[in-house]
């Protein structure tokens, strides 16, 4: 837009449709004219002058004549005659040049060019052009105390450090590709997703988390917790209370908030996962808070509640660091330098989650929309679980719906992967982080922790610990890659179980670069397997005769010897929990547990089993036996499934493969992957010569009172701790009752 003063004076009074009183004009000829004859008429009236003859008592005025006349003196002006007649009008009014200044603003450059009919303002032309930010738009140079987006922007950055998420797992493909791309190139969205996952890496990578997130051209688009822009400015304030900086105006921080939201940041839906409760509950304190000061009291108890749980996943960030490094270096080592290494840095970090099951029902058709004498039909739904060993290998487990998804399960997953880890490397780590979600039917039960505790009384791992993040904030980079398969699955066909193994172990593979001759994700060799058989671990890790209840409100557990405990441990517990009888010895086994994971204060030091204990377990104990049962199979669900598959079947609507996988999986004479004779992660030992120990199996007594450790931390853990399972039968959705 151009100023009132770069444009000409013929352009101004054609827009407004009259001359405008500011114009410039010059002094005419008449006017000067009539000047010369005001002064000409005074100096004639001045040039008679009275005379008085002393001898003329009348006094009669005589005329002289032109002989004796004199010149009279000229009059000499007070100022010197102006150089220029321009002369500026304001409203109608004259006024003099430094007041037109004044009025409009300008300059006597500016002025001096209007005189000329050049632009009034041509600075812009010789003056460089400041450096402005790619993303925010705000000048990079200029520097104040009164600038504001610095400190909003480090704001953002630390939400988008600690609260935010690679998420959501909804994955999004470039415009019309269904309609476009699908036709000319079929396999384009699963090349792209492949694509995708090659490069999964750099959404994780937090080594220098300062080059990284708002006010960077770097880092991927993380997500928020569903919210409104007015909590987020909340925050801020207090934030900026925090350190005593004076927060910035509502309007200043939703202009750096759009800029950071178009490319770093973004809230999640209302319905896309469930709200943490604590989150929830500050945010409607905030709401209803009366005051400024409560309002900004609650605001801070928010802020600190997402700082603890961002130091928690800081907590599984390092060890899963840690774990890459030992599987990127540690390997070259020997056995006497793998020994030699300290604790604290011979880390695997395996992380076990499950899958959405309702992704993986089957048959599985793609896009192909259904006839409608298939919506009737009940189509189980595979469970699909993941077991992370960072740096070494992903396991992917498929197993049927009838599986039972509970702790026996959770600990053949781990059993297994431990076993092939150990196949690869006759050198395991001396300690064993497992991270896993918040649930209590899988990991955070008495059967997962006590084999845990078995792992540390054989010598397998010289210390072993379990992590669990909060509630709704355990969204981590396994959940990513459960995103990214879901979308390869979308626009596939599968009909049954085994199938599907193999599409994973394909798309896998495609997903690594040209020279891997496995599957690979994130640096790490990627490897599915049907799961069919389970053994019976609970009576495995019964035998020790321990019971470890109330871990509701406990986030961290870890048992180690207690040569292991040094001072992070002892000086930062009230009492340490010795065991009743026996002398204290090096190699007693203790457990620590604490409140969340990134704190230092203890909450429990607790000797679980003597020197002496363990040592006989670990010569005598008794090895997985057995088999675990499957789930029943609810009469409706198989009236349903031999009522509709043969009819479909007839009519070509089912294919024959979907036709003998659902017979024979409602008939229970689906061929099973047997489990494997033995694991040979319980013959191992981290100390070279205990592996020639002699196992006399059997030899064992177990006791017959089992050792009970309560955990609660009081009233409010009054809930039951054993692995609850989905022991029910599976039963016929109520949609498809009536059909």
């Amino acid at each position: 837009m151009r100023k009132w003063y770069n444009i000409p004076v013929a352009d101004l009074s054609t827009q407004t449709g009259q001359k405008l009183d500011t114009v410039l004009y010059q002094s005419s000829d008449d006017d000067d004219t009539v000047g010369r004859e005001i002064l000409d008429q005074s100096d004639s009236e001045s040039c008679g002058s009275k005379v008085s003859d002393p001898d003329d008592s009348g006094g009669v005025l005589l005329q002289s004549s032109d002989e004796d006349r004199e010149e009279p003196e000229i009059k000499r002006r007070k100022y010197a005659t102006r150089t220029s007649t321009t002369q500026f009008t304001f409203l109608g009014r004259h006024v003099c040049s430094r007041a037109h200044q004044r009025l409009y603003g300008i300059g006597s450059v500016a002025l001096q060019n209007i005189r000329q009919n050049l632009p009034a303002y041509t600075m812009h032309e010789r003056r460089l052009s400041e450096p402005k930010h790619d993303v925010l738009k705000v000048s990079m140079k200029r520097k104040s105390e009164h600038m504001q987006w610095p400190h909003i922007v480090s704001f953002f950055w630390l939400l988008y450090i600690s609260a935010a998420e690679v998420l959501p797992t909804k994955f999004v493909m470039p415009d019309s590709w269904q309609t476009q791309m699908l036709e000319r190139d079929p396999d384009f969205s699963e090349r792209f997703t492949c694509g995708f996952l090659q490069n999964l890496e750099k959404h994780f990578e937090l080594s220098h988390p300062g080059q990284i997130g708002p006010g960077t051209f770097q880092g991927p688009r993380r997500y928020l917790e569903y919210a409104k822009p007015i909590d987020l400015y909340m925050q801020y304030t207090a934030y900026s209370d925090s350190e005593n900086v004076r927060p910035a105006s509502l309007s200043t921080f939703m202009r750096v908030f759009n800029r950071v939201f178009s490319s770093h940041l973004k809230f999640r839906d209302k319905t896309e996962f469930g709200q943490c409760e604590i989150c929830f509950r500050y945010k409607m304190k905030i709401k209803k808070a009366l005051s400024k000061a409560e309002r900004l009291e609650w605001t801070r108890s928010y802020s600190s509640h997402l700082f603890s749980q961002w130091r928690d996943r800081q907590f599984y960030w390092r060890m899963r660091e840690l774990s890459r490094q030992f599987y990127s270096q540690g390997l070259s080592m020997g056995a006497s330098k793998m020994n030699s290494l300290e604790l604290a840095s011979s880390i695997l970090t395996i992380i076990q989650d499950g899958m959405d099951q309702s992704k993986l029902r089957i048959p599985k058709w793609g896009y192909v929309r259904l006839p409608k004498s298939l919506e009737a039909l009940y189509r189980p739904a595979l469970h699909l679980a993941a077991t992370w060993a960072h740096g070494g290998r992903l396991f992917l487990s498929v197993t049927d719906e009838n599986v039972k998804k509970n702790s026996e399960t959770q600990v053949e997953q781990l059993a297994r992967a431990l076993s092939d880890l150990l196949s690869m490397t006759p050198h395991l780590p001396l300690h064993l982080h497992c991270q896993s979600d918040n649930c209590f039917r899988e990991a955070k039960n008495q059967f997962v922790a006590c084999f845990m505790m078995l792992l540390v009384a054989l010598k397998i791992f010289r210390s072993t610990s379990q992590g669990f993040l909060r509630k709704s904030h355990s969204h981590e980079d396994v959940d990513q890659v459960f995103g990214q398969l879901s979308r390869l699955l979308q626009g596939k066909s599968v009909f049954t179980a085994n199938a599907m193994v193999d599409l994973l172990n394909n798309v896998t593979k495609r997903s690594g670069t040209s020279t891997m001759t496995e599957p690979q994700i994130l640096k790490s060799t990627c490897f599915a397997y049907k799961l069919d058989e389970v053994t019976r671990w609970k009576d495995f890790v019964t035998q020790a005769g321990v019971s470890i209840k109330g871990m509701r409100h406990v986030h961290y557990l870890r048992f180690c010897e207690r040569k292991d405990m040094g001072s992070d441990i002892l000086d930062n517990v009230s009492e340490i929990e010795e065991y009743k009888s026996g002398d204290r010895h090096p190699e007693d086994i203790f457990l620590i547990t604490k409140r969340w994971l990134a704190d230092t204060q203890m909450s429990r030091v607790i000797c679980v089993m003597p020197a002496g204990v363990a040592k006989q377990l670990r010569t005598g104990h008794y090895l997985p036996n057995g088999q675990a049962d499957r789930r029943k199979i609810s009469d409706p669900v198989k009236k349903n499934i031999l009522r509709y598959v043969p009819k479909n079947h007839r009519a070509g609507t089912l294919n024959s493969d979907a036709t003998t996988y659902l017979l024979k999986w409602v008939q229970g004479i689906l061929p099973k992957h047997p489990r494997p004779a033995s694991y040979p992660i319980l013959g191992y030992r981290y100390i070279p010569e205990m592996r020639a120990e002699s196992l006399m199996a059997g030899t064992w007594t177990v006791p017959t009172r089992r050792k009970i450790f309560d955990l609660s931390m009081g009233h409010e853990d009054d809930m039951d701790q054993e692995s609850s399972s989905d022991d029910g039968d599976i039963v016929l959705p109520q949609a498809l009752v009536n059909c």
